[in-house]
């Protein structure tokens, strides 16, 4: 029997988690309403509180899930590339499909949200998913001489940037391409051309 509960709390723990971050990934911080995500889920307010004790602490587990979500898209992509180049477009391929995070609301609008130990686990588990395996990346096309040698941090973060311009769900990118008729694969091979091109020369 009490696995039974067990499997139900577990349960409902991972719809809270699955809605609550549809709302924030919709509206932001401000979009997640627990009387709503209550409504929604068809639970009371105190079974939410039973699994999240706050809006901060179900706030910082949707970016740790959001990161989650990340690590096991990119560490896919890069399996699946033969040198760098063909992993970064890989990881582009695969970025596009992820719900669009908006890294810069996030640092001047919602990071206040949690505290200072939450803050320093989602920058390390951010920089783990994301950042840490481009580096790799760049690191290894610079030994094997596939890319010229530069700053592999300035490398990185120039090519986060570039999944800011990804037409992922939820990306103003996405409107704009829906506007002009872009075709989605030559745009990502533009964006992956311009970079890589750029590491080369």
């Amino acid at each position: 029997m009490a696995n039974k509960v067990d499997g139900r709390t577990t349960d409902t723990k991972k719809r809270i988690l699955r809605e609550a971050k549809r709302m924030y990934l919709k509206g932001g911080y401000a979009g997640i309403s627990l009387q709503e995500l209550a409504t929604r889920l068809e639970i009371s307010k105190p079974a939410l509180f039973h699994h999240y004790k706050s809006k901060q602490e179900l706030f910082y587990e949707i970016l740790l899930d959001i990161a989650e979500g990340n690590r096991l898209v990119i560490h896919s992509a890069i399996q699946q590339g033969r040198d760098s180049r063909s992993r970064l477009h890989h990881i582009l391929l695969t970025m596009r499909h992820q719900p669009f995070f908006d890294p810069m609301k996030f640092l001047n609008e919602e990071m206040d949200e949690l505290n200072e130990e939450q803050r320093r686990d989602v920058w390390q588990t951010f920089y783990e998913s994301l950042q840490g395996p481009i580096t790799q990346v760049l690191e290894e096309g610079i030994m094997t001489g596939e890319l010229r040698p530069h700053n592999t941090r300035v490398g990185e973060m120039a090519f986060v940037n570039l999944l800011m311009l990804l037409p992922s769900p939820g990306s103003p990118i996405s409107r704009v391409m829906a506007q002009v008729d872009e075709n989605e694969e030559e745009y990502i091979e533009e964006l992956l051309r311009l970079f890589v091109d750029g590491l080369r020369n």
